[in-house]
């Protein structure tokens, strides 16, 4: 088995600048140009994210994007609109956009991953809507309904229903991780949650009866607070992206990441103070900082040759998006005739 380390060879100088040239446009068009600022940035990062001295490729059509932004955008104004004038229209808007939601999340995975291409082969997306509405649908309806207790299995429906419809080529990712072990992550977090809280109350209350500070034992129970929240944060989401990576697979490659909460958490505390010290300046740099480090300990495990990757055929699954736009482009073509 070989293993090859994912080298990112990007500037903070050329990110930064182009991040805030994108900003800019975008602002000036009132976010018009937002579709083309994400092909950018993406097609930036992957030029500069290269394994075994081959780069990925991002194969932009920002036109697309464009379309689904407009999109959503009329639907969230119309529901607004609606709601202030019928509460009744507006349900009947909202229950229609979880129907037409799927299609959406469908349609934005095919459009990215197709895009993406590493060593002259593609990414692929076969959208499944039935599953699609279970998963970012229902699924959503019952986050809400069970007040957060199915919140892990959502994640781990949404991890899974992206990673093994994808493909790369003719082979397909697979995901073998367990609903039971995406319970068994928060349930931790949880617990150590309310003992940190804990800890910090009793110290807060300590301080008021002991040493008779009132509102001084207030003021240092939320500085206490902060960092510990930001921590609890970094190790849930460090020991999540460590094991997601582990159970992922395409054929015979395998992921390894040695992610460590600690240093995630040094990276997001003092992009806090980059990004406030800068008046938010210096957000693109707090955002690549993150980016190169989870790239850093993360490598690819591959007992074939790279050589064994075939493209997919032509006649790849689309979305009904992309469908309706075919047939569109199709009878328009008939009518220019």
């Amino acid at each position: 088995m070989r293993v090859f380390p994912i080298k990112f060879t990007g500037s903070y100088r050329a990110f930064t600048r182009l991040y805030l040239a994108n900003l800019f446009f975008s602002v000036i068009t009132l976010g018009l140009f937002a579709a083309w600022a994400r092909a950018r940035q993406r097609r930036y990062l992957f030029a500069n994210t290269s394994i075994s001295h081959s780069g990925f490729y991002f194969h932009a059509r920002p036109v697309q994007q464009l379309n689904t932004d407009l999109l959503v955008f009329t639907l969230v104004t119309a529901y607004f609109v609606i709601e202030f004038y019928s509460f009744t229209l507006a349900l009947l808007l909202f229950t229609g956009f979880l129907f037409l939601l799927p299609e959406l999340m469908n349609n934005s995975l095919a459009t990215n991953l197709g895009q993406t291409s590493f060593r002259n082969l593609r990414f692929h997306f076969s959208p499944d809507y039935k599953e699609a509405f279970v998963v970012f649908s229902l699924l959503l309806i019952a986050v809400v309904l069970s007040a957060g207790l199915a919140y892990p299995y959502y994640v781990y429906r949404r991890r899974k229903y992206i990673l093994e419809h994808s493909s790369y080529g003719q082979s397909r990712f697979h995901f073998d991780a367990k609903a039971l072990d995406y319970y068994r992550f928060y349930t931790n977090a949880v617990v150590i949650l309310l003992l940190a809280a804990g800890t910090i109350l009793v110290v807060v209350k300590a301080l008021k009866i002991f040493a008779g500070l009132q509102d001084t034992a207030t003021y240092i129970g939320l500085t206490l607070a902060v960092p510990v929240l930001l921590y609890h944060y970094c190790y849930l989401n460090t020991r999540l992206f460590n094991y997601e990576m582990e159970k992922t697979r395409i054929d015979s490659v395998h992921f390894m990441t040695d992610l460590r909460a600690s240093r995630v958490y040094w990276i997001y505390f003092s992009n806090l103070c980059l990004v406030a010290g800068s008046f938010g300046l210096l957000l693109p740099v707090a955002i690549l900082r993150m980016i190169k480090y989870k790239l850093s300990v993360t490598a690819f495990c591959i007992e074939q040759d790279w050589a064994s990757f075939s493209a997919a055929p032509a006649g790849t699954s689309k979305t009904l998006t992309q469908k309706l736009r075919q047939l569109l482009d199709s009878g328009l073509e008939l009518l220019q005739r």
